[in-house]
């Protein structure tokens, strides 16, 4: 049973002391080791992504949810994406968070960088966060959307990626003067 474990081993096979060594074509050929045969690993693809925490004039943060089916199903997340093939960070998450509720966000605000890995791919996920340039959410992909309070994102069940996001999140928004989130004045003729 622990032969393999014990005695015929990858970097040094012990064939003198091996009980089946006269059954064993690669000793009789003197090929041991050529064995085992290690099958190359596949390279893990690697995805950036670019996502934005919303925030309304109450300090709310936009969170969408994911669909019921597929990846990560009904967990909550902030709006974004993937970046396409030579696109910056910030212009993926204008466009991804545009594509996915009809918000035009601008005056982005670079949060973090992190690195996250599934079980066949890794992800390299940049938040930014942002004010808020309306409310009114058109949704595409996610089933549900919610304009939530910061204590509230620990009662919601975010992906881990996201997760990591926060504290970062946190720190941004208490460093904000009070009128940050606030529309600017329009002057009237």
């Amino acid at each position: 049973m622990e032969l393999g474990a014990l005695v015929c081993t990858p970097a040094k096979p012990q064939c003198p002391i091996c009980p089946v060594s006269f059954f064993c074509k690669a000793f009789d050929q003197g090929t041991t080791g050529l064995f085992p045969v290690r099958n190359t690993k596949k390279k893990v693809p690697l995805y950036h992504i670019a996502c934005a925490a919303v925030v309304d004039v109450m300090g709310n943060i936009l969170v969408t949810k994911r669909p019921d089916s597929g990846m990560l199903p009904g967990f909550w997340e902030f709006p974004g994406g993937k970046c396409e093939k030579g696109e910056s960070n910030e212009v993926a998450c204008i466009r991804e968070v545009y594509e996915e509720t009809g918000l035009t966000v601008t005056n982005l605000h670079h949060l973090c960088t992190i690195d996250h890995a599934y079980s066949h791919f890794r992800i390299r996920l940049a938040l930014f966060g942002c004010p808020a340039p309306g409310l009114e959410v058109r949704l595409t992909h996610a089933v549900d959307f919610r304009w939530i309070p910061s204590a509230e994102m620990k009662t919601l069940a975010f992906p881990a990626a996201n997760r990591k996001c926060m504290p970062a999140l946190l720190r941004w928004l208490q460093n904000q003067p009070d009128n940050f989130f606030s529309p600017p004045c329009r002057q009237s003729d």
